[in-house]
């Protein structure tokens, strides 16, 4: 599957993006980590620069999900950080997402603006404090 990201032709892509979402989205949690040890991260950020948008959708739902459940595995085992947070940061995500606040699909823009008020309010690109939550 990780191959097939980065060689295989857009149309065999963008059935991997959507594998790879649906495991995240609606797999157990060792199935999820398994992809995210083996850098789903990166190729879901990556996706989020597709002119596709319903591929943008469902990587940004996947983001979401690792979000969620890394703040619960911070809230149980007691840290003060979510753990994926750097590595979204540490691979620009922060950015891309970001970007997508301002995209012309109101799907993704919603979901992202979503993202970045709930994960990331800080960010120096937040438009404002008045926008409809996901």
């Amino acid at each position: 599957m990780f191959e097939v990201i980065e060689k295989d032709s857009y149309p065999v892509q963008k059935e991997v993006y959507y594998l790879f979402s649906n495991i995240i989205v609606m797999g157990n949690p060792r199935q999820m980590n398994y992809l995210i040890m083996n850098r789903a991260i990166e190729i879901l950020f990556n996706a989020l620069t597709s002119d596709d948008a319903k591929i943008i959708i469902a990587s940004l739902e996947s983001l979401l999900k690792i979000l969620k459940v890394g703040d619960i595995i911070a809230e149980t085992f007691k840290k003060q950080v979510n753990f994926y947070f750097a590595y979204f940061n540490q691979l620009g995500g922060i950015e891309k997402i970001g970007i997508l606040r301002r995209n012309h699909n109101e799907s993704v823009e919603k979901i992202s603006k979503y993202i970045m008020d709930t994960f990331f309010p800080d960010f120096e690109s937040n438009l404002s404090d008045n926008e409809e939550e996901f």
